[in-house]
């Protein structure tokens, strides 16, 4: 199987998917698009493929994270997805997403910008994501106003926020109830 490259396209709303057996010459093999239903892909922000499946947050209306199955790559399709602002889901305006680090632990970190924080999904069941935790706030003490970006390594979440201006150290360790370290 040749290597495949995934992009989004926010003002397209869509997910396309290039095959890269020739790296100085890019073939488009094919597209997926649409905001709400089916694909729910209105402003695709973020992706992230891991095995068979791409992991993409979206921006708002449809807020939150899609999932894709890549596994044929001629014909992606919708597996599944979490949306929502606010409760219960707090996946307002996403921005992006990290999933492992060169290891799977069953988790998505997603950036909630509308929510001001860091939403942990268990990915476990691509068909039936669900949220696990999540850590919210801005100002002090969080300083997750218009969160913008994530990092994981090891049991700790890095996030950036745009409108606190600040990197929040978040432990993750335990994923239903993320803390702040600093």
């Amino acid at each position: 199987m040749p290597p495949y490259i995934y992009a989004v396209a926010p003002t397209d709303n869509a997910l396309s998917i290039f095959d890269l057996a020739d790296p100085a010459l890019p073939v488009l093999v094919r597209s997926i698009q649409g905001a709400g239903a089916p694909n729910f892909l209105n402003s695709a922000m973020r992706i992230v493929a891991y095995g068979d499946f791409a992991y993409i947050a979206v921006n708002a209306p449809d807020s939150g994270l899609t999932i894709i199955n890549v596994s044929d790559p001629t014909l992606p399709a919708y597996a599944g997805g979490i949306y929502g602002a606010g409760a219960p889901n707090f996946l307002g305006s996403c921005l992006d997403v990290f999933i492992g680090n060169g290891t799977f632990n069953g988790l998505a970190y997603v950036i909630a910008t509308a929510d001001n924080g860091l939403t942990i999904v268990d990915i476990t069941d691509p068909t039936t994501p669900t949220r696990v935790g999540g850590i919210y706030g801005a100002g002090a003490p969080n300083f997750l106003s218009s969160a913008r970006g994530v990092f994981v390594r090891g049991d700790y979440a890095y996030v950036v926020s745009a409108t606190d201006n600040a990197l929040s150290v978040i432990n993750v360790s335990v994923p239903a109830a993320p803390t702040l370290e600093g």
